[in-house]
């Protein structure tokens, strides 16, 4: 296959927001071939493009020199700190070793960039997957599934934002034959903006919920973001979509002529339905590739993954997985699905990290680390693994975010589900887990704790373990609480 040259790569970005004049220094690294994008100097490798990003708290052309010494082949600037940056000293001063092409939008340029790899490495077939919760491990057990059979695009972590999806799609250089891409947004035209650079020829959305409702304003506007997924979609293509969710009969009706639809849930008219520890293979699911002597079939469904929402995960991958396969005809699918029959499909899943990562500790003592972010279904799902386990539980919470002026509301409601799991302790940090706590405690005698910050709750939560330590720890949080830092004290 051709190269990937930083002269193709050019042609074929807009040339309307660059700063023509400082073409010139980039000619000398035009016939090389571009790696990836990279906005995090201390990542950067021989073949890069750096783009510094302007920031306010975090400038990424104050580690142009570090991007440069790190063998990045072009430095991308703005328009605006190039021009400061003249006005203060010579232009040489401004110079790095290597070539530097100024634009007038940083994040414009990572745009139009995806779309150049896109358009390189068209012959990669992606999948796409958002929701309010359960992407990220979606996109990690597809990731898993079509490891065995080829050479897949996986986002890396949770790069699935108006700057993730770009440094997903520039990793393309690697050669890979199939990929899946996670959107996330918290406003309205964020996933319509980023489905058009992946131009996925499957999509899923898991479902809906209040997660981002501060930022979105209400739950119909989240399931109308969601539903821009399927913009990109056309005859012959696939929408995979959860038939328990309130918006299912709105999404599917705003499918063009010719998509094919494939539904996962516990209805009863699912394709693929979950019965309990059991799912059941409807005649639909032919069209994904199902082999006919399984048609109809109830097999056991078996996950090695923590809580019984992520049967559905699994499921809706596996879904995924087989869709996009019928569509590039590969075939592996039909062993798939035979995989599925003997149990060894989801026998040995990865948690993503930070999603009820179980650590079992000596002294039958198990920390479950659901740190990585906190939206209320994805609460009440912890919740419930926390009431299935044995001994005594501790559930550490910190406030859950962008929820508005629903956000008492939805803390209140996490105290409740506490409450019914009958946990034996509630620490909490901030004024809405505190709430919950609160709430919780008006209704079971349980003990809680509650703290304005992390350290002083680790603290005080590390004394209490060395007085008596309970048998399960459950961690959950928002993002921005960084209770990551907390489970790596309770696991040293």
């Amino acid at each position: 296959m051709n190269q990937l040259t930083l002269q193709w790569f050019l042609k074929h970005i807009s040339t309307w927001h660059w700063q023509n004049d400082r073409l010139q220094s980039i000619g000398p690294a035009l016939n090389t071939q571009v790696r990836r994008l990279k906005i995090d100097s201390r990542q950067v490798q021989p073949g890069d493009i750096f783009v510094a990003l302007p920031g306010a708290s975090v400038d990424g052309h104050d580690f142009i020199a570090q991007a440069a010494n790190a063998g990045a082949l072009v430095i991308v600037s703005s328009a605006a700190w190039w021009q400061q940056q003249t006005a203060t000293q010579s232009s040489e001063n401004c110079h790095t070793h290597c070539p530097t092409l100024v634009v007038n939008d940083s994040q414009l340029f990572l745009k139009e960039a995806a779309r150049a790899y896109r358009s390189f490495y068209q012959h990669v077939g992606f999948a796409a997957v958002t929701g309010s919760c359960g992407k990220t491990t979606v996109k990690g057990i597809a990731g898993q599934l079509l490891a065995d059979h080829c050479k897949a695009l996986v986002p890396i972590g949770s790069q699935n934002n108006h700057l993730g999806v770009p440094m997903t799609l520039s990793r393309l250089v690697d050669g890979y034959d199939l990929g899946i891409a996670e959107l996330g947004a918290n406003h309205q035209g964020e996933i319509a903006t980023m489905v058009e650079l992946v131009q996925p020829v499957v999509v899923g959305i898991t479902g809906v919920s209040a997660a981002h409702i501060g930022e979105f304003g209400s739950i119909d506007i989240i399931a109308k973001a969601k539903g821009e997924i399927f913009s990109q979609l056309r005859s012959g293509h696939f929408a995979i979509l959860n038939r328990d969710d309130h918006f299912y009969e709105h999404w599917r009706a705003s499918l063009l002529p010719g998509v094919n639809c494939l539904t996962i849930g516990g209805h009863d008219n699912a394709d693929l339905r979950l019965v309990d520890d059991q799912i059941v293979l409807n005649p639909a699911c032919v069209k994904i590739g199902c082999p006919n002597d399984l048609l109809g079939q109830s097999l056991p469904l078996q996950v090695s993954l923590a809580g019984a929402h992520n049967k559905f995960n699994a499921i809706f991958s596996f879904a995924l997985v087989c869709a996009l396969g019928t569509v590039h005809k590969c075939a592996w699918v039909e062993s798939l699905f035979y995989s599925l029959q003997n149990g060894s499909a989801f026998a040995a899943l990865r948690p993503e990290t930070g999603r009820l990562v179980v650590h079992e500790l000596a002294g039958k003592r198990r920390v479950i680390d659901d740190s990585y972010n906190a939206a209320p279904q994805a609460v009440a799902g912890a919740l419930k693994v926390l009431e299935d386990c044995q001994g005594s539980k501790w559930f550490v919470m910190a406030d859950m975010q962008e929820l508005g002026e629903y956000s008492d509301q939805f803390h209140r409601e996490v105290g409740e589900q506490a409450a019914a799991a009958k946990i034996d302790q509630f620490w909490a940090i901030g004024p809405g887990a505190s709430l919950a706590a609160k709430t919780y405690a008006q209704l079971y005698p349980g003990a809680i704790a509650c703290f304005c910050s992390r350290d002083t709750l680790q603290a005080a939560l590390l004394k209490a373990i060395e007085q008596q330590a309970p048998n399960t720890i459950l961690i959950k949080g928002a993002r921005s609480a960084k209770l990551e830092v907390l489970v790596k004290q309770l696991l040293a």
